[in-house]
């Protein structure tokens, strides 16, 4: 069984750590009277900048089909960064347990997977076939995540 999986790790860095040797910010003598950012008493305060990225996901509707595909699109004015996406295979209810109102799943593997961009890079493509959930006969969904980028001037 192979799984597949997509760790994402951003490292912000601000402008005054990338101007020092090293990279390293520059040492302070004392915390500062009020947080980073924020206006000075009787000024207007500075506007609030949305993040420079989005994380978006999608899931595939519950299905018994081997396959599935999917695709997942950046808000506007972003292109995809990177993606990742897994099969959620629905697990068996235990013999004698009492049925739940939500089902659990587990994450399973993905074959014949076809994983790519479209053209403009605003979206991503996913199909593939859940071994795991054709062996355990069981409902499965296709996971796909986004981490998607703000370009300026798109």
């Amino acid at each position: 069984m192979r799984k597949t999986a997509l760790t994402v790790i951003l490292v912000l860095t601000s402008s005054a750590a990338l101007a020092q040797p090293g990279g390293r910010p520059p040492p302070r003598s004392a915390p500062p009277s009020s947080p980073p950012g924020a206006a000075a008493p009787g000024a207007p305060a500075a506007p609030v900048q949305a993040p420079p990225y989005a994380v978006v996901q999608a899931l595939h509707a519950d299905g018994t089909t081997p396959a599935q595909a999917l695709t997942v699109q950046c808000p506007a004015g972003h292109r995809v960064f990177s993606a990742g996406f897994t099969a959620l295979v629905r697990q068996p209810p235990a013999a004698g347990a009492a049925p739940t109102a939500q089902p659990a799943y587990a994450e399973g593997g993905l074959d014949n997977v076809r994983s790519l961009p479209d053209g403009r890079g605003s979206a991503w493509l996913v199909e593939g076939v859940s071994p795991d959930a054709i062996r355990l006969k069981q409902p499965w969904r296709l996971a796909v995540r986004l981490v998607c980028v703000q370009i300026p001037g798109l």
